[in-house]
């Protein structure tokens, strides 16, 4: 998911003298200089209400220039080769947000400046282990990956990994699965019966092979939302929220499972970067979020998992009562979440050659 060379000694260097030009400019100044009317955020598709954008612009006066990215990878890469400053607040994976924690990617937040804090489950703002007291991110939303599917194409879903292996040579082609390392990896470590974070080499190669099994029949994206509705592509790994989101935006029969081996658990996370020009307007619009009726409505519409606990009555109850989108315990016991792999390690380079091979096909 993360590419060990994310951050090259030249990035790095790029990183470090933005830093140090942010500093001695503050040092400059006894004033915080205006920012412009506008937010670039960095972000996944289908994955922030038009009513929130437009709530938020109406109220504020501050335009929101939205680019969209389909995997942390690319996250990672379009942080690193953009001009400095160009993106104001992003929204990467917990493992790919601890990666930008420990390369100091990321700004210290205001906490002066979120009023509406205290609206966050203090579970998500408390107990997160790679950012103890979010102190550089705050929870967007949580959800899970699993077995996504056309109902009325596939009717009986496969009730294992190990069935949808089988069954995938009879869909070729109209097969697809998200766009990242470490959960299409950790899928096919856990059909194996081995942990989705294992950094045994021979169990990520075991697990490579088993996925070149079925690379001839599948494609890769996490932008699958029409490819769904045209039934261009029948089943694949995804998000439960966007089954949710195909089904209500897209009016298509989609639906979500986690398979008998199990799937992953994650959470997405709002995150300023350190180089951020509009850092103060990034800011406001967390803030803006963290109310319960916008809490709600972006549940409302992604079908993920909110962390603002008084949004929760304001949530449509078809949501609350979908077995996808709030998975009982007995589900969430066959969930894990994926660790960041210490990048270059001999665990990681197995997994990034695994993963290049696969995505060469």
């Amino acid at each position: 998911m993360i590419k060990p060379s994310a951050f090259s000694r030249r990035q790095f260097l790029q990183w470090s003298t933005l830093i140090g030009a942010g500093a001695a400019l503050a040092a400059c100044q006894t004033e915080p200089t205006p920012e412009a009317p506008v937010l670039n955020l960095l972000n996944w598709p289908e994955y922030l209400s038009p009513d929130t954008i437009d709530g938020f612009q109406t109220e504020t006066g501050i335009f929101i220039n939205e680019t969209i990215f389909e995997s942390n990878e690319e996250l990672i890469e379009l942080l690193t080769d953009s001009p400095l400053g160009t993106f104001d607040l992003i929204v990467p994976t917990d493992h790919a947000v601890d990666k930008l924690i420990r390369e100091q990617a990321l700004l210290q937040l205001d906490r002066a400046q979120l009023t509406n804090l205290n609206n966050l489950d203090p579970v998500f703002l408390n107990d997160r282990a790679y950012d103890p007291g979010s102190q550089f991110s705050i929870t967007k939303s949580w959800g899970t990956t699993g077995l996504m599917y056309r109902a009325d194409i596939i009717p009986t879903p496969p009730a294992s990994w190990a069935e949808f292996w089988a069954l995938v040579p009879q869909h070729s082609g109209r097969v697809i699965m998200v766009e990242e390392r470490d959960e299409v990896l950790g899928i096919a470590l856990r059909l194996l019966g081995y942990s989705a974070n294992s950094v045994e080499v021979a169990q990520i190669n075991e697990a490579a092979q088993k996925l070149m099994e079925i690379r001839p029949h599948i494609g890769l994206s996490s932008d699958y939302f029409t490819m769904f509705r045209d039934a261009v592509v029948v089943m694949g790994l995804g998000w439960n929220g966007d089954a949710f989101l195909i089904r209500t935006e897209y009016e298509t029969p989609v639906s979500f499972t986690i398979p008998r081996e199990g799937g992953i658990l994650w959470e997405d996370d709002w995150c300023v970067p350190r180089n951020a020009l509009h850092s103060r307007n990034a800011h406001r619009f967390i803030n803006y979020v963290l109310r319960p009726e916008v809490a709600a409505a972006e549940a409302n519409y992604t079908g993920y998992g909110t962390v603002v606990p008084a949004a929760l009555p304001l949530i449509d109850e078809a949501i609350q009562n979908d077995a996808g989108l709030n998975p009982s315990l007995e589900v969430r016991q066959r969930l894990e979440r994926i660790a960041l792999i210490e990048p270059g390690s001999e665990a990681d380079l197995a997994r990034q050659a695994a993963w290049e091979r696969f995505v060469a096909g």
